[in-house]
């Protein structure tokens, strides 16, 4: 398979809608919960007006301890209407393509087996509600909670002061797409 005609299929086939009309909206949440995303998905269906299904259970805890935001990912269970974007276009605005450079062969054969297995996401026919949102703070999330990232990485879970419990998260941005990892190089962090 070539890199022109994963091309092609993806130019056809990929999917994206910006929910652009939710940033800015505020989250609650109780960061003690053993799975942030099934804790959310009632609040989410409201604030969306989506009918939506966790993936797996997660904590999130390390994203929460480390940086203050959620990356959340849900599957939705309905049809919904894209624009008519290039999938190309879709790629190119989420930082997942750029112009033609001179890479090396390693980097040709990586960038080839990165869109096949993009292409294999796309075809599993799902449709996924993604939200990137973050604590807003005054200073750095990390040097006013240290004590979280602390304990999340000796694995005592996230011991947290009843004053920072319940957290209001800010929706940064939100998206409908057919690729689970559309943000993959827009929202990155470690």
């Amino acid at each position: 398979m070539t890199a022109f005609s994963v091309l092609r299929f993806l130019s056809n086939h990929l999917k994206y809608k910006s929910l652009d009309k939710f940033i800015g909206t505020e989250i609650p949440l109780d960061i003690s919960s053993p799975d942030v995303p099934a804790a959310l998905c009632d609040v989410i269906k409201e604030h969306f007006n989506l009918s939506i299904r966790t993936l797996t259970k997660s904590n999130l805890g390390g994203t929460i301890s480390k940086y203050g935001l959620i990356d959340l990912e849900y599957i939705v269970e309905e049809d919904i209407p894209f624009p008519s974007l290039s999938g190309l276009e879709i790629l190119k605005e989420n930082l997942l393509v750029d112009q033609e450079n001179d890479y090396s062969k390693q980097e040709k054969e990586a960038s080839l087996q990165f869109l096949m297995d993009l292409k294999e996401d796309v075809l599993e026919n799902n449709i996924y509600l993604k939200i990137f949102a973050r604590v807003e703070t005054e200073n750095n999330w990390l040097r006013t909670h240290p004590n979280l990232i602390r304990d999340y990485l000796k694995n005592k879970g996230l011991r947290i002061d009843s004053q920072d419990k319940i957290l209001v998260f800010t929706v940064e941005d939100a998206c409908l797409t057919n690729f689970s990892g559309i943000w993959l190089m827009k929202h990155f962090y470690l």
